[in-house]
C-alpha cells in the first residue's frame, strides 16, 4: 500500500512539473537571497518588472508562433520576443510624441504587446502542438580508434589548463588530434543501429525517414511478402494495435519520427516464423522486454541476445519526469548565481565595469529625450528596455543595473537550452545551458566590462534567430516566418555587431540554402525524375477515379479493373505523389526562408535607418561626400583593432569549450545526412562558427575582439553535441569490449575533470573583487551633488586614461555631454562622439588654460555649469594605480573666475563665476 501511495505521489509530481520549477526556482532564489540582504526590497520590485517587461509580453506571441509544449522553450521564446517587440513599441510611441520614454509610454508600450499577442493568438489560434520531436539524429557513439585519438587530446588539454606545460604549445597537437578522432569516427564501419534515433528514441526496424517527415524516395511502398504496414504509433492501418509497441497516449516521451510505414514480418529480424497478415497480433514486431507469442525474447541485434532495458521504459517512469522538470532550473539557478556572487559580495550598489557609465548615460538620454544621439552612434533598443523599467521602478539606471544585469547574463544559457533542444534532445539542451552558463569565460568578461546590450543581442537574441531558423526548417510556415523575421531584425535594434553577426549568418544562409532548396525542388518532380507523372495527376475526375478503382487493388485480378483490364494509364503512380509531395515541401521551406529573409530585411532597414543614418550613408556613397554619423562610425572601427593571439581562445571561450567545442563541429560535419531539416540546421551552426573565427582572425571585421568571445556560444552549443557522444560511448549497449569501454570511461573521466575544474575556476573568479571596479564613495558623493544641481547645461570632466572618469560623472549627474579624452585617445579615432574631434580637443584645451579667452568662449558655447576634477583614487579601485593630473591646481588658483562649488578628498568642482561666460543668454537653449 505504501508502494502505492508513493506511486501515486510521484506520478502526480511528475504531471505538474510547473509546481515543482516553482520550488526549485525559489529555492535558489533564497540561497542567492541570503547573500543579498540589502538588495532585496528593490530586487523583488525590479524582478515584478522585469517579469511584467521582459517575459509576459511576448507570452501570447510565443503560444501562437512556437510549436513546442517545452515550458522552458517556451520561457526563451516569450523573453526573445518581449525584448523584439516591446522596445520597439516604446520607440514608436516616443517618436509619435514627440518626447522621451516617459512613464505613461513605458506602461503602455509592454501592454500593447501583450494585448495584441493576445488578440493575435485568439484570432489565428496557437502553432500546432505538436510533439517536441529533436530534429537530427544525435551523433553515434566514439569509435574506439576514436576514442585512443580522443584521450592524449584531452590529457594535454589537463596538463595546460593546469599549468604543468605551456598551453601555446598544445594547441596545435591538441587540434590535429581531434580532427583525426572525427575522421577516424567518420570512416570506422558501425552497425546501422550504433546511431541512436534522438534522445533515446526506441529503435524501428526502418529508420530511413528524416524526423522532420520527409519521405526518401529509396523506402519501398510495397510491404514485404507475408507481412503487413505497420504505423509508427504500434497499430495497423486499420486501427488494430501491434502486439507489444508501446502506446503513444502521452505516457512516454515521444521523440520519435511521424508515423510511418515500417514492415513487421518476423523471421530477418527475430529469427521467429513470419506473422499471419490480417490478425490482430502479429510476431516480430514486439519492442517490449516481455517474450513474444511464440516464447522467444526479441533483441533489436536479431542475434537471439537478451534483451536490454529500453531507454523509453526510464523515460515512462515518474523519477523521470521529476528529474526532468527539475533538472533545467537547477542548472539555471547555478548560473544566476555565478552572476548574482559577486554583486552581492563586492558591488552593490555599483556594478562593476568601465562601460556602465555609458548604459547609464544612454539611457537617461531615452528617458529624457527618445535618443541616444549625439552621444553616441548607438541602436535603442537595449537603453529603451532599461528606460522602461526604470520608469515603472521609480530607480536610476546605477540603481537598477546591479538588480537585473546578472540575470540578463543568464540568457544565453537560456537560449542554448532552447536551440539544443529543438536540435537534439532535452539533454543536449541542458548540457548547453550549463556549459554556456557556468563554464564559458566571454559571457562573464562581458559582465566584468559591462557590455550588457553585446550579450543580450549577440548571445541571446541571435541564437533564439537561429533557433526560429531551426523551427522553420522543420516547419516551414508563415508563423515561422514571422518569428525569424521578429527575433532576427531585433538583434539589430540592440547591438550593431551583433547585427553584423546577423547580416553575415543569415545573408550566407540565404545565398547558400535557397539554391539548393530550389534545385532539390526541381529536381524532385516527378517530370525530371526517373518515373514521368501521368497528364491526369491534378484533376479532380482523375483524382476520384482513383479512389474508387483503389478499392479493387488487392482482389483477385489485382492491379486490373472489374473487367480485367489494365488500370487507367493516366493515374499518378504512388511514386510520382511521393516526389510531388517532397518537391513541395522544399518549395515551402525556399519560400518559408525568402517570406523571412524579406521581412527581416524589411524590419531591420526600419531599425537602422535613424540609428546608422542610412540616408546620408547612401548619398555619401553615391555623391562622394560624408557618409554620415553611422558612415563615420563605420570607418573608425574598420581595421583600428588588431586580433589576439590563438592561445587567448583558453581565457576567452575556456578550454573545454574550446576543445570539445572543436570536437563537435567535425562530428557535426562528417554526421549521416538524415534529411534536409536536419541538414539545413547543421549547416547553419557550422556556418555561425566558421563566419565568428574567421571574423576573430582578421582587422577588417572591425571588432575582432568580440568576434573573439562570441564564438564561445555556438562552440559551447557544439561542445553539448560532443559531450552527448561522449557519454553514449560509455554507455553504449555493446562499447565493443573491454578495451574500448576502459578508453570511453577513461576519455569521459578526463573531460568531466576539465569541466570539473573550469566550473570551480568560474566560481572563483565570481566570489573575487573585480578588477575593474570603478566607483569610491567620494566620487559617488559628487555625482550625487551634481544631479542635485543640475538645472541644464553641460559640464567638464578631467580625462583619464581609461576613458571612463567622464562618463562616471555623466553618468550620475545626469549629463550626456561633454565627454572627455587623453589626446591619444582622441588621435586613435575608434568608439568617440559622432561629432567629431573638435569638441573633444576644445574640452582639453579649456581644462589646460582655465584663465585664456578662448576659454571663456568654449565655455559659454557649450554651456558648461560645471568643471569637475578628480583629486586622487582609491587604491581599491582599478584607477588606484595611478594618480590624476593636477589640472585642478590651475582653477584653485584663479578664484576670481572660478568659485569651488564642492570639495571632498577624491573630488573637486568648480563653477564659472558670471564674468567669464558674459556672452551665454540662459533663455537660449543649448542643442549640443
Amino acid at each position: 500500500m505504501a508502494h502505492g501511495v508513493a506511486s501515486r505521489v510521484a506520478r502526480g509530481m511528475a504531471a505538474t512539473p510547473r509546481t515543482f520549477v516553482a520550488t526549485i526556482l525559489a529555492v535558489v532564489v533564497a540561497i542567492v537571497a541570503f547573500g543579498v540582504a540589502a538588495m532585496i526590497p528593490s530586487l523583488f520590485a525590479a524582478f515584478l518588472a522585469a517579469v511584467a517587461v521582459g517575459v509576459a509580453p511576448g507570452f501570447f506571441w510565443a503560444r501562437l508562433l512556437v510549436p513546442t509544449r517545452d515550458l522552458y522553450v517556451r520561457l526563451a521564446f516569450s523573453v526573445a520576443l518581449s525584448f523584439a517587440l516591446v522596445p520597439a513599441f516604446a520607440v514608436f510611441l516616443a517618436k509619435v510624441f514627440g518626447s522621451g520614454v516617459t512613464l505613461p509610454i513605458a506602461v503602455a508600450a509592454p501592454s500593447l504587446v501583450f494585448v495584441a499577442g493576445l488578440a493575435a493568438s485568439i484570432a489565428f489560434g496557437r502553432a500546432e502542438n505538436e510533439k517536441d520531436v529533436p530534429l537530427s539524429k544525435v551523433s553515434a557513439p566514439l569509435s574506439g580508434y576514436a576514442l585512443a585519438l580522443f584521450v592524449p587530446a584531452v590529457g594535454m588539454a589537463l596538463l595546460a589548463f593546469f599549468g604543468i606545460v605551456p598551453a601555446a604549445p598544445t594547441l596545435l597537437p591538441i587540434a590535429i588530434l581531434i580532427a583525426f578522432a572525427a575522421a577516424t569516427h567518420a570512416v570506422t564501419p558501425r552497425r546501422e543501429d550504433d546511431e541512436l534515433p534522438p534522445s533515446g528514441e526506441p529503435r524501428r526496424e526502418v529508420d530511413e525517414t528524416p524526423p522532420s517527415g520527409e519521405s526518401r524516395r529509396e523506402v519501398d511502398e510495397t510491404p514485404p511478402s507475408g507481412g503487413a504496414w505497420r504505423e509508427a504509433d504500434g497499430t495497423s492501418p486499420s486501427g488494430q494495435t501491434i502486439s507489444g509497441e508501446p502506446p503513444s497516449d502521452g505516457s512516454r516521451e515521444d521523440h520519435g519520427t511521424p508515423p510511418r510505414k515500417t514492415p513487421t514480418s518476423g523471421g530477418p529480424l527475430s529469427g521467429e516464423p513470419r506473422g499471419k497478415t490480417g490478425g490482430s497480433s502479429l510476431r516480430g514486431t514486439s519492442t517490449s522486454d516481455e517474450p513474444s507469442s511464440g516464447g522467444a525474447w526479441r533483441d533489436d541485434s536479431g542475434d537471439g541476445a537478451p534483451p536490454r532495458k529500453r531507454s523509453w521504459d526510464a523515460m515512462r517512469s515518474p523519477g523521470f519526469g521529476i528529474v526532468r522538470a527539475m533538472l533545467f532550473p537547477v542548472v539555471f539557478g547555478f548560473v544566476l548565481l555565478r552572476y548574482y556572487l559577486g554583486v552581492a559580495l563586492h558591488d552593490w550598489p555599483y556594478l562593476r565595469g568601465g562601460d556602465l557609465y555609458s548604459h547609464a548615460v544612454m539611457t537617461n538620454r531615452m528617458m529624457d529625450e527618445g535618443e541616444i544621439l549625439p552621444y553616441l552612434v548607438y541602436p535603442p533598443g537595449f537603453h529603451t528596455m532599461t528606460a522602461i523599467l526604470a520608469r515603472i521602478t521609480n530607480l536610476d539606471p546605477l540603481e537598477l543595473f546591479p538588480l537585473l544585469i546578472p540575470a540578463v547574463m543568464a540568457l544565453p544559457a537560456l537560449a542554448l537550452y532552447a536551440l539544443a533542444t529543438k536540435l537534439w534532445g532535452w539533454p543536449y539542451g541542458v548540457a548547453a545551458a550549463a556549459m554556456s552558463g557556468l563554464a564559458l569565460g566571454s559571457t562573464y568578461s562581458y559582465f566584468d566590462i559591462a557590455m550588457y546590450p553585446n550579450v543580450a543581442a549577440a548571445q541571446f537574441l541571435l541564437p533564439m534567430a537561429v533557433a526560429a531558423l531551426v523551427f522553420s526548417y522543420a516547419n516551414p510556415t508563415p508563423r515561422s516566418a514571422v518569428l525569424v523575421a521578429l527575433l532576427g531584425a531585433s538583434v539589430v535594434l540592440f547591438h550593431p555587431v551583433g547585427s553584423l553577426y546577423t547580416a553575415a549568418l543569415l545573408g550566407a544562409a540565404g545565398i547558400i540554402f535557397l539554391p539548393y532548396l530550389l534545385l532539390k525542388a526541381y529536381r524532385e518532380r516527378p517530370e525530371n525524375g526517373m518515373k514521368k507523372e501521368p497528364r491526369g495527376f491534378g484533376n479532380p475526375l482523375a483524382e476520384a477515379l482513383r479512389r474508387v478503382r483503389g478499392q479493387f487493388v488487392g482482389r483477385k485480378g489485382a492491379g486490373k479493373g472489374e473487367s480485367g483490364n489494365p488500370p487507367d494509364a493516366r493515374l499518378p503512380t504512388p511514386h510520382s505523389l511521393e516526389s510531388r509531395r517532397i518537391s513541395g515541401k522544399f518549395l515551402r521551406t525556399a519560400a518559408a526562408l525568402f517570406g523571412a529573409f524579406a521581412m527581416l530585411g524589411v524590419l531591420a532597414v526600419a531599425y537602422a535607418w535613424e540609428t546608422y543614418d542610412l540616408p546620408g550613408i547612401v548619398g555619401g556613397f553615391v555623391g562622394g561626400s560624408q557618409t554620415g554619423s553611422g558612415g563615420y562610425a563605420v570607418a573608425s572601427a574598420v581595421g583600428t583593432q588588431g586580433w589576439l593571439p590563438l592561445e587567448h581562445f583558453l581565457d576567452s571561450i575556456t578550454a573545454p569549450i574550446l576543445w570539445l567545442g572543436l570536437l563537435g563541429a567535425f562530428l557535426l560535419l562528417f554526421t549521416k545526412n538524415d534529411g534536409t531539416p536536419s541538414l539545413l540546421s547543421r549547416h547553419t551552426l557550422l556556418l555561425w562558427a566558421v563566419i565568428l573565427f574567421v571574423g576573430s582572425r582578421t582587422a577588417l571585421s572591425g571588432f575582432p575582439v568580440r568576434f573573439e568571445r562570441d564564438l564561445g556560444i555556438p562552440l559551447a552549443l557544439l561542445a553539448a553535441f560532443a559531450l552527448g557522444a561522449l557519454v553514449k560511448s560509455l554507455v553504449a549497449f555493446r562499447a565493443g569490449g573491454k578495451t574500448t569501454l576502459a578508453t570511453a570511461a577513461v576519455a569521459v573521466a578526463l573531460v568531466a575533470v576539465l569541466f570539473g575544474a573550469q566550473i570551480f575556476q568560474s566560481f572563483e573568479r565570481a566570489t573575487e573583487a573585480p578588477a575593474d571596479y570603478l566607483m569610491t564613495p567620494e566620487i559617488s558623493e559628487a555625482g550625487a551633488w551634481l544631479r542635485s544641481h543640475n538645472e541644464g547645461g553641460n559640464i567638464i570632466v578631467g580625462p583619464h586614461q581609461n576613458q571612463v572618469a567622464s562618463r562616471a560623472m555623466l553618468a550620475m549627474g545626469d549629463y550626456s555631454a561633454l565627454q572627455s579624452f587623453t589626446p591619444s585617445r582622441i588621435s586613435y579615432d575608434r568608439d568617440l562622439p559622432p561629432h567629431g574631434p573638435e569638441p573633444m580637443w576644445d574640452v582639453l584645451r579649456a581644462i589646460n588654460y582655465p584663465t585664456e579667452e578662448r576659454t571663456a568662449r568654449i565655455l559659454d558655447e557649450y554651456d558648461v555649469r560645471y568643471v569637475v576634477f578628480y583629486k586622487r583614487f582609491d587604491p581599491g579601485t582599478s584607477w588606484g594605480s595611478t594618480a590624476p593630473v593636477e589640472w585642478w591646481r590651475n582653477y584653485e588658483a584663479s578664484p576670481e573666475l572660478y568659485d569651488t562649488a564642492f570639495e571632498n578628498e577624491g573630488v573637486v568642482i568648480f563653477e564659472p563665476r558670471e564674468g567669464v561666460r558674459a556672452g551665454f543668454d540662459p533663455s537660449e537653449k543649448n542643442t549640443f
